[in-house]
């Protein structure tokens, strides 16, 4: 047998990955590893655990070995990887049937998100964005186009989750018109619906506090319409449509839908800013 540490060294090695390991006390990583900062002050050195997520140490030269790989099938510099089946597993929707996933805009395969609002144009992609204590990286593959890429930082506040997929988005974006001649396409967003009068009793019953993947949301009844308030933020308010959602009052990009699923009161938002 091998040790973790043996195996996941060969993985890396077959993918050319020269610079990437799970472990610290590499050579390479004493040498070269980025500090990464919070609050903009410097970060120490801290130990990670060797967990599925967010455990490994590499760079962008090395990720973009991986990305060849993904796109090669499972095929690695120095050999294979991954099966194709496999590999076609970890691309294949997982969450199909499951009634509480009422939004398209999230959809998983096996470590891999599998939809882009900004980038459904380009036929299948698969990304993701991750963070650590002082670092955040996105990684994105347009599997049509062969075409992928890996944006890292040393930061790892909201400002850098938010800007690191938008840098590789929008570098996609150009090299697909460079490469197929293809335009980015404006995501269309839901479709405009008049706005409405609904029953007060009706908003009342919508008043609540619904959970979230980041914490909790509050919505409130009042009058003639709703107040979303998102993370104790200050509250938005929402107005009835006659498509049976709600908007903001001088905005229709986000609409939030509120329905019975699995004996279960949810919050679906439809829009660009899901």
């Amino acid at each position: 047998g091998k040790t973790w540490e043996e195996y996941t060294d060969n993985m890396f090695e077959t993918m050319g990955m020269e610079n990437t390991s799970y472990y610290l006390h590499k050579p390479f990583l004493k040498e070269k590893r980025a500090r990464g900062y919070f609050n903009g002050e410097p970060l120490e050195h801290f130990y990670n655990s060797h967990v599925g997520a967010g455990s490994v140490y590499s760079n962008v030269s090395d990720m973009a070995k991986y990305i060849k790989m993904v796109l090669g099938q499972g095929q690695g510099e120095e050999g294979q990887v991954l099966r194709p089946e496999t590999l076609e597993e970890m691309l294949t929707l997982q969450d199909v049937g499951v009634a509480l996933d009422a939004s398209n805009s999230l959809r998983l395969g096996l470590g891999w998100v599998l939809t882009d609002p900004e980038l459904d144009y380009a036929g299948r992609i698969c990304q993701f964005t991750g963070a650590t204590i002082g670092f955040t990286s996105h990684a994105e593959i347009l599997l049509d186009h062969q075409l992928g890429v890996i944006v890292s930082t040393n930061s790892d506040q909201q400002n850098a989750m938010k800007v690191a997929p938008k840098v590789g988005r929008e570098t996609l974006k150009l090299a697909l018109k460079d490469k197929a001649g293809i335009e980015p396409a404006k995501p269309s967003g839901p479709a405009r619906s008049p706005y409405a009068s609904w029953p007060q009793e009706k908003l009342n019953a919508l008043a609540g506090i619904y959970v979230t993947g980041q914490g909790y949301d509050i919505i409130n009844a009042v009058p003639g319409g709703l107040e979303w308030t998102v993370d104790g933020g200050a509250p938005q308010k929402l107005v009835p449509l006659r498509n049976g959602r709600l908007a903001p009052p001088d905005s229709q990009e986000l609409q939030v839908e509120f329905a019975r699923i699995s004996g279960r009161d949810v919050m679906i938002l439809h829009g660009m800013s899901v």
